[in-house]
């Protein structure tokens, strides 16, 4: 396959404003990749778009950025590993890149909350019925109209990976030949401070030019991503690796 020039683009920007009702794809958001695209067999689930006139303070929360999943598919032998990535500091990285695109939209409260604990949260939209969902949010002040939230999911995805793989994996397929592949599996949602009422929510999304459609968050890599026999990334592996994912 021809190699096309590299730039990998999660378009949570896109998610986000979609999530609160103003679909505009930053510059930027069009994607072009190397070895090519594996996009989904049909375009990602359709957005909420909620009445947002009455949100005017939000608070921003991310946890995703706390763990990566590292995929090995094999028919005999198949790993998985998940380590600690605090140091790559993705969850603030989200948290200043929403409030860098919707600045101009919301007043942005700065709250103290734990990354690790809310990364540790059921994979799917918050509810207020669940005991520990509800003990994590009753730590952080309610005094804001909404919170954003870019929580990991367990969406489907079109690769062949193991279960629904939520939050970042690298999954290396069980052909030795096909390089591995790029996931970002979370979802932005707008959620009330007192019930987590669910305003609206919105898939993460990539878009592989600006006016093209959305797609699961996957992308092909380069085959130097390829994990070790135990699943294991070297550091260099792992630097490039958090560079992809800023990216």
């Amino acid at each position: 396959m021809r190699r096309l020039s590299r730039g990998l683009t999660l378009s949570m920007v896109v998610a986000i404003a979609v999530a609160v009702g103003a679909f505009v794809a930053p510059a930027g958001a069009q994607i072009s990749m190397a070895f090519g695209v594996r996009p989904a067999s049909a375009p990602s689930p359709e957005p909420t778009v909620p009445d947002h006139s009455k949100i005017r303070t939000v608070a921003v929360l991310s946890g995703i950025g706390s763990t990566l999943a590292v995929q090995r598919g094999r028919t005999f032998g198949s790993k998985r590993k998940e380590s600690a990535i605090d140091d790559w500091s993705l969850d603030s990285f989200v948290v200043s890149r929403v409030r860098e695109y919707l600045g101009d939209r919301f007043t942005f409260k700065d709250i103290q909350y734990d990354v690790r604990a809310m990364a540790r949260l059921p994979d799917r939209i918050f509810r207020d019925s669940n005991k520990t969902v509800r003990a994590f949010f009753n730590t952080i002040p309610k005094d804001v109209d909404a919170y954003i939230v870019v929580r990991r999911e367990s969406i489907p995805l079109p690769s062949a990976t193991f279960g629904r793989s939520p939050g970042l994996v690298l999954f290396d397929p069980a052909s030795g030949d096909n390089p591995p592949i790029i996931i970002a599996n979370y979802a932005i949602d707008v959620l009330s401070p007192t019930k987590l009422d669910v305003i609206a929510t919105a898939p993460a999304q990539i878009r592989y030019r600006a006016d093209g459609e959305p797609y699961s968050a996957e992308l092909i890599g380069d085959p130097y991503f390829k994990p070790s026999r135990d699943a294991e990334l070297s550091d260099p592996q792992r630097e490039r690796l958090r560079s992809e994912f800023e990216r």
